[in-house]
């Protein structure tokens, strides 16, 4: 759950704003509406990671939000809008992406140079987990029994939370993070489906992307498999042993690694042809040209085929779920755990 001031201006403006507001989410919190584990508070915006256990979410944050800004305005003698939207939440579908949206939240704070280490934040649920005072409003219990089971230990320490959140996400995970929180999943439950075909047989993934190939209208693919700079890094590094490679004959034949890199970014990271154009310079009738091509080409050439797969595969590896997923530590029950960011 997140929301930014209108136009980047402060949406909290003291320590006493910060504690107005979080009063209000404690409130909703007592009222049974929600669940709070975990969050941060910062000058512009503010991220959540909440559960409502009776399907009042939206409600409770609409009264929050309400309340929070008549008392804004009123201590400031004006009106207006102080978001600049309706606020934006996202499910979160997955262990892994739940255990990441923790991260996040804790991180976001030391990305905007308020402190060095998110227990230092003084408007944080790390603070909480890894000092010796806690709001009782907070729910506690799935963040602590997630960090016993992977430290292997009886007993909470602060040491082991700060030991397991506390690394940063690369840029690769908080690309592939930030666009799943601003998109959303297609349906429930779609990020954790596309994850899986991800980890499919290569047969399956390349079915899979040649019906996604059928799609001309521009538009983004939906998920979220992969960030940009992994599919740029594996092309580059297979292009190695053949940079001159061309796909295609005749009046239509180009680079086919260029047409390869294009056709994943939109495949893989869900990025329309505007997107892509954007990021690699090019016009997006460029870009559609290429997609088109890769169409064409992952249904008849079969080295284009092959090394489509070789690509696929490296990326694969480097998004395996984590060895904590895999080993069934990373258990949290999800529920109605919703996040935002941005």
């Amino acid at each position: 759950m997140t929301n930014r001031g209108l136009a980047h201006r402060p949406a909290f403006e003291s320590r006493a704003d910060v504690r107005a507001f979080l009063a209000l989410l404690a409130h909703r919190v007592h009222e049974g509406q929600l669940e709070v584990h975990a969050f941060s508070i910062l000058t512009t915006h503010f991220h959540l990671l909440l559960r409502s256990p009776r399907g009042e979410l939206s409600n409770a944050m609409m009264w929050i939000e309400n309340q929070y800004v008549k008392y804004f305005n009123r201590l400031r003698g004006r009106d207006g809008s102080l978001f600049r939207s309706r606020f934006r939440s996202r499910i979160v579908d997955t262990q892994e992406y739940w255990f990441n949206v923790v991260r996040y939240i804790d991180a976001n704070p030391i990305e905007a140079k308020l402190c060095s280490r998110a227990a230092e934040f003084e408007f944080g649920s790390a603070r909480m987990y890894c000092g010796s005072r806690s709001a009782p409003w907070l729910e506690r219990a799935s963040v602590e029994g997630v960090v016993k089971r992977l430290a292997r230990a009886r007993t909470f320490q602060a040491a082991d939370y700060e030991r397991l959140f506390g690394s940063r996400l690369d840029p690769d995970e908080t690309w592939i993070l930030e666009r799943r929180i601003a998109r959303g999943s297609p349906n429930r439950g779609g990020e954790e489906r596309g994850n899986e075909l991800l980890q499919a047989a290569s047969g399956h993934v390349l079915d899979w992307l040649r019906s996604r190939a059928q799609l001309a209208d521009g538009s983004s693919i939906g998920l979220t498999l992969a960030a940009p700079g992994q599919i740029e890094r594996q092309v580059q590094r297979i292009a190695a042993v053949d940079p001159h490679w061309r796909c295609l004959k005749g009046p239509q034949s180009a680079s086919a690694w260029r047409t390869l890199e294009l056709g994943l970014l939109r495949q893989l990271c869900g990025m329309s042809l505007q997107e892509i154009a954007v990021r690699k310079e090019l016009s997006r009738t460029a870009v559609w040209v290429h997609d088109s091509r890769h169409a064409k080409c992952l249904e008849k050439d079969a080295l284009y085929i092959e090394r489509v797969s070789n690509v696929v595969e490296a990326v694969r590896r480097e998004n395996t779920p984590s060895a904590l997923c895999r080993s069934g530590q990373l258990d949290v029950d999800l529920g109605l755990a919703r996040v935002s960011g941005g």
